[in-house]
Formats: structure tokens, C-alpha cells, sequence
């Protein structure tokens, strides 16, 4: 996880959000997103955090992730790895 919050709350983070990806449950990898960024007055409390794994957070910034979170959402699981 990264984003400039620091190891402790990251930990602490982790365990409140459920350990695991919030689209697609995986526990690899996991990356703190924030739901309104820092640089449009989002901060670094809970409410605006999620916790994805690196492939849905990848999906979340491009264009054609929507359907692919939704997909892997109602499925469960990944259908094979990101390329950036």
C-alpha cells in the first residue's frame, strides 16, 4: 500500500477495511485508494479510503475498468493479469 500514509495507519488501514481487495477480494497486493483524491480536498480519513488490490485499482484510473471491476465484482476473482 502506499499514498503517503504511513506504515502503522497502513496496517491499521488494512485491518478496518477487511484485509482484502473491496472489488474483487483478493489479499495480494493490496493499494489504499482514495475516493476523492488529495488534490480535490479528499483526505487520508477512512470514509474516503478503499483498499484494492493492485490489478482493480490499475482498472479503476483507465478508461474500460468499470465493466471489468463489475465483472470480476460479480465473479470473484481476476481473469488473468494487468498490463500497463
Amino acid at each position: 500500500m502506499n499514498h503517503n500514509i504511513k506504515s502503522k495507519r497502513k496496517l491499521k488501514l488494512a485491518r478496518e477495511l477487511g484485509n482484502s481487495c473491496e472489488h474483487c477480494g483478493s489479499i495480494n497486493s493490496l493499494q489504499v485508494h482514495h475516493i476523492k483524491s488529495v488534490a480535490s480536498g479528499g483526505g487520508n480519513l477512512i470514509h474516503n479510503l478503499k483498499l484494492l488490490c493492485e490489478e482493480c485499482h490499475y482498472l479503476l484510473h483507465h478508461p474500460s475498468a468499470k465493466k471489468k471491476i463489475e465483472f470480476w465484482k460479480r465473479n470473484k476473482k481476476h481473469k488473468g493479469k494487468v498490463n500497463a
